[in-house]
């Protein structure tokens, strides 16, 4: 959302009220956007209607995205390509192939390498994001008032979750989007796996953060465009 934030900036000069943006763009729950899109559009009502209508909350808001997010936030990806192959641009076709092709290779093995080194479960970024949300279940308290082993209520921090394990659901929507255990969750599953509660908190997360998903998603080759005289023209 960087360059949606850079296009605000530009384009409306309200750099004072960029961190609402941002605080927008990262809440899960719709009460929380609300809260934050409602000051923006006091203070800069050309860019929060810019935001809603144009760009389409949908496309860059957690709490209106539609599917499963996994923590990328872009609406964007050519701008992004555009960025990292500005000055191939000028070179001829073959050779920007090949200049893409080498620039991938060296990206991709860059990043095969450096999880391919850690000593964890799934990758270091999502090993972060479910530290921090151990951190924060420490302070949580469990109620499971119908007896069911998998729909539960969460208390901590003045408010209240429900959590259906069953389903990778919670209302705090956090687990809904990025599918990796979310605080409230980890407290259920706590109370319910005890001894397993250090492999539950894995295996009640999306496998695609997992360290196998993402060195297998790095192992395709990509070729270069062979030389003129070997291509095929038929």
């Amino acid at each position: 959302m960087r360059h949606l934030g850079e296009n605000f900036q530009t384009n409306h000069h309200y750099s004072d009220s960029l961190y609402l943006y941002y605080h927008a763009v990262k809440t899960y729950t719709l009460e929380e956007f609300n809260d934050y899109f409602n000051v923006l559009k006091e203070r800069c009502p050309s860019a929060a209607a810019c935001l809603a209508h144009e760009v389409g909350s949908e496309k860059w808001s957690w709490a209106y995205f539609i599917g499963n997010r996994f923590n990328v936030i872009t609406s964007n990806i050519v701008e992004s390509l555009n960025t990292i192959l500005r000055d191939e641009r000028e070179y001829p076709v073959a050779a920007i192939l090949n200049s893409i092709a080498h620039k991938f290779r060296e990206i991709f093995r860059k990043r095969y390498a450096e999880v391919d080194k850690s000593k964890t479960i799934f990758v270091p970024v999502a090993e972060a994001i479910l530290r921090e949300n151990m951190t924060e279940e420490d302070k949580l308290y469990v109620n499971n008032i119908n007896g069911s082993t998998n729909e539960f209520t969460v208390l901590g921090y003045g408010c209240s979750a429900k959590v259906n394990l069953l389903r990778w659901l919670c209302s705090c929507i956090q687990y809904d989007l990025v599918k990796l255990t979310c605080a409230h969750a980890m407290a259920a599953l706590r109370l319910t796996h005890e001894g397993e509660y250090n492999t539950s908190i894995y295996n009640y997360s999306s496998q695609i953060y997992s360290k196998e998903s993402y060195l297998l998603s790095y192992l395709e080759l990509i070729c270069a465009v062979p030389l003129e005289l070997e291509w095929s023209m038929t």
